[in-house]
């Protein structure tokens, strides 16, 4: 990869999803179109890209929303290039995330190709980064199904319908003691859902609902929590990073100094003053 140009496309296989990652000093995008669904933000600088008779200027944290087939180029609007962001839902990941929404049969686009929403940008940035860090898989699944949902309710040409979210107790107990049981391996979006017997949107927002925070970073709190017991006891931090189910030593240092402040080796340190 040149210091101007370069490009990072990757495939996440559980959810067969391509992602992709550049930066264009002066590449430009002849006219083409795909056979999948293009969502990308803009990281940095700006770019343009002709669409029908249109010209569109896609600023930092603007989106860019095409549907398979259409048509369209991309390219720096000057010198200083463009960066972007972007992953790719085929129409098989609409319709099976469609299949769990209310009122939803038919397969929608989206009514514009560029869209300003800063939320959604940062969804996007959230989700690909997640792609590209191979974080569980409940932080995964649960980031792609919130992000495409939310993509298609706020610029869908076809919403699905609201669906009402109760405060179901019971089913959000038990997730919680379900994670907290299993806190140690790889939990699935789906794998909660056919638990509690719902769907895998409901689960989103009634979880987050009850306890102001997704699944996967409900795991990650939870397993924190056991990593804190686990170094009290002086047990080494690799075999404390593995026991309480992160992959990866500088994952489990990250996450740890994320909730806590400060890093397990510091933790166990400050314990034994």
């Amino acid at each position: 990869m040149s210091s101007n140009n370069w490009s990072l496309l990757g495939h996440h296989k559980e959810l067969n999803l391509n992602y992709f990652q550049a930066f264009h000093a002066a590449h430009s995008y002849p006219r083409h179109s795909h056979d999948y669904y293009v969502v990308a933000v803009v990281d940095r600088g700006l770019q343009s890209f002709s669409f029908a008779t249109t010209k569109f200027v896609t600023p930092i944290n603007g989106l860019i929303l095409l549907n398979p087939g259409e048509m369209h180029t991309g390219e720096p609007v000057n010198e200083l290039g463009f960066g972007y962001s972007a992953f790719y839902p085929t129409v098989e990941h609409i319709r099976t995330t469609l299949q769990e929404l209310p009122g939803s049969a038919a397969i929608p686009a989206f009514a514009v190709p560029r869209a300003d929403d800063m939320q959604m940008a940062g969804a996007v940035r959230s989700l690909h980064a997640a792609l590209r860090n191979n974080e569980s898989s409940l932080e995964v699944e649960s980031k792609f199904l919130w992000t495409l949902v939310e993509l298609i309710r706020r610029f869908g040409d076809r919403k699905p319908a609201e669906q009402k979210i109760g405060y179901e107790h019971l089913a959000v107990k038990k997730m919680r003691r379900y994670i907290e049981e299993n806190y140690a391996r790889a939990i699935s979006l789906s794998e909660l859902a056919e638990y509690v017997h719902l769907s895998r949107y409901y689960l989103l927002h009634l979880f987050r609902n009850e306890t102001g925070m997704p699944p996967h970073t409900y795991l990650e709190t939870v397993r924190v929590q056991q990593a804190q017991r686990l170094l009290a006891k002086g047990q080494p931090l690799p075999d404390v990073a593995y026991q309480v189910g992160f992959g990866s030593q500088s994952h489990f240092t990250h996450r740890f100094k994320k909730i806590i402040g400060i890093t397990p080796g510091e933790y166990a340190k400050q314990l034994k003053q």
